[in-house]
């Protein structure tokens, strides 16, 4: 979504959605590429279809008038930039779910804060965080299993292959990610810490 004409997201949705099985989840992504007449003009053409969009424009400002102007369900991506800004969305009937990237909402405490707020308000949850590895991966799992499975929207798998930052990387299996039976202190995965090369410099309590 967002890379070329409006009429050309038009299309893709449909498409998209005449493909897509009944279990299918899918929501559409312009990633903030749509100004907001346009963020209009394809959710106004395609409201027979009711899709989720994702983030569909820069700032949430922009976001709020969007979701006034067409009653589309949403997703907030970036634009969740911390607890406050959350409860700011759902008071004001912004969002449907939110995706939450730690390094936009500022960390892992408020990104407990904000999915412990999430739980009270029974938001769904998705979440993230940029250009993943495995210790990302682990993170966001155990964060994403403290949700109800309810409001467990997803969270991202993704693990760079050429950045093998962990040797037992969480595995995804059937769409699932799970913690292990037994994960000792830390995250559950061993460090590589051969990929981390010497120490830049050391730290003495």
């Amino acid at each position: 979504m967002g890379a070329g004409e409006a009429h050309e997201d038009i299309t893709t949705i449909r498409m998209v959605e005449e493909m897509a099985l009944p279990q299918e989840r899918i929501w559409y992504d312009p990633n903030r590429a749509w100004l907001v007449d346009d963020a209009v003009r394809v959710i106004s053409a395609v409201r027979e279809i009711n899709p989720m969009i994702e983030n569909p424009c820069e700032s949430y400002e922009e976001c709020r008038t969007v979701a006034q102007r067409t009653g589309c369900r949403i997703m907030l991506d970036e634009v969740i930039d911390g607890p406050q800004r959350f409860l700011q969305a759902v008071q004001e009937q912004v969002l449907d779910v939110a995706s939450l990237k730690t390094s936009c909402v500022g960390g892992v405490e408020a990104t407990r804060q904000v999915m412990g707020l999430a739980k009270v308000l029974g938001v769904p949850v998705r979440i993230e965080d940029y250009y993943g590895t495995g210790i990302l991966l682990a993170c966001v799992t155990h964060m994403g299993h403290t949700l109800p499975r309810k409001l467990n929207f997803g969270l991202y798998d993704f693990v760079s292959a050429d950045l093998p930052m962990v040797r037992n990387p969480l595995p995804v299996i059937n769409g699932e990610v799970r913690l292990p039976d037994d994960c000792g202190p830390g995250l559950g995965v061993e460090v590589n810490e051969e990929i981390l090369g010497a120490p830049v410099a050391e730290m003495v309590a």
